[in-house]
């Protein structure tokens, strides 16, 4: 049963959820101070925290199913492009654009998953039908899994308070069996957050409305978009350079079950404060460059009370490992589980 639609960013293109024209949708751990709801899909992420829906659905181009989730204390699935069938998604990016799910577990996000994913006549990319995940959840034993982990130098620019959730949580999948090992890049994590191809295909749907300056759209978006008007040659050799390092990442990650890292840099900030931050995206992006998948999950709260969250990611198609790993990790952190008082 659909309950209904919720807000968005302006062409899902947004990573922390403001909204210009239609507001914020109002993050429901604090009711004092306005803080991000996290984006794009925003409004996915407050109805489910606010208990108003046990499940939404969103996309994720660059982290908008993990942002979201993250600020918000949920559970959210980024699936491989297709998993799920983007048919009817209006699309920012057609080549990063995955559907997923946001739940306030992981169980209930396997679930929806399975209903959702399988092979579409009306979107090429899908595949078929994998078995079921939920009925597997979750995985007790971790011994055979050698779990990657931020390197100092990524740790970088990351609040102190998600640092130390997230070394907890470590410790957790440690003690179930699992092989922690430093994973350390090329280059630092956050400057393979490149937005130039996401914006390239932007450009080329809203192009137009964006160099129109009669044009009512979001000013922050509009400067996005127009990101994109890019030469062909630039493009081309700024796609060489992704593909390099894509398959450099991959190889690094070969002998490795998955990437655990935090979702964002910070918990969720006040509205207000976003213009003089960061992109919410810098350790989300990648993710959808380099075709991943994975899923984002509650490590724990700030001082103020406001959740934490990492993500484990994995290589594409491999969203049953993520989940399975993923509640592993919910069992043994569940008790200190709860949602905002509304």
């Amino acid at each position: 049963m659909l309950l209904g639609k919720v807000h968005t960013a302006e062409f899902a293109f947004g990573a922390w959820g403001d909204n210009e024209h239609m507001g914020a949708p109002w993050n429901p751990w604090d009711f004092q101070v306005q803080h991000t709801p996290g984006g794009s899909s925003s409004g996915s992420g407050v109805a489910v925290a606010a208990c108003m829906a046990p499940v939404a659905i969103g996309t994720d181009t660059g982290g908008s199913v993990r942002i979201p989730a993250g600020f918000n204390g949920l559970v959210g699935l980024k699936t491989t492009t297709g998993r799920i069938s983007a048919y009817g998604v209006v699309p920012l990016s057609q080549t990063l654009d995955t559907p997923g799910v946001l739940a306030r577990s992981v169980t209930d996000a396997a679930l929806i998953y399975e209903v959702l994913q399988g092979h579409d006549d009306l979107d090429p990319r899908t595949w078929s039908r994998p078995k079921p995940v939920s009925n597997t959840l979750p995985l007790d034993d971790l011994s055979d899994l050698r779990l990657a982990c931020l390197c100092e130098a990524d740790r970088v620019g990351i609040d102190g308070e998600v640092l130390a959730a997230y070394d907890r949580c470590l410790g957790l999948l440690e003690s179930l069996g699992a092989s922690i090992v430093t994973l350390t890049l090329e280059r630092p994590l956050i400057s393979y957050a490149e937005p130039t191809p996401m914006a390239v295909e932007a450009f080329a749907l809203y192009g137009e409305l964006a160099q129109d300056p009669t044009s009512i759209m979001d000013p922050q978006v509009r400067k996005r978009v127009l990101g994109g008007n890019v030469s062909a040659t630039e493009y081309l050799q700024i796609r060489e350079v992704m593909t390099a390092q894509t398959v450099d990442f991959h190889q690094r990650l070969t002998d490795l079950d998955a990437f655990i890292l935090p979702t964002t840099q910070v918990p969720a900030v006040p509205l207000s404060s976003i213009g003089t931050r960061p992109n919410a995206s810098l350790l989300t992006r990648f993710g959808n460059t380099f075709g991943l998948c994975g899923v984002a999950i509650p490590s724990g709260y700030n001082h103020a009370g406001l959740p934490l969250s990492l993500q484990i990611l994995c290589r594409g198609y491999q969203e049953d490992s993520a989940m399975r790993i993923a509640s592993a990790l919910e069992i043994r952190t569940s008790a200190e589980r709860h949602y905002p008082e509304l």
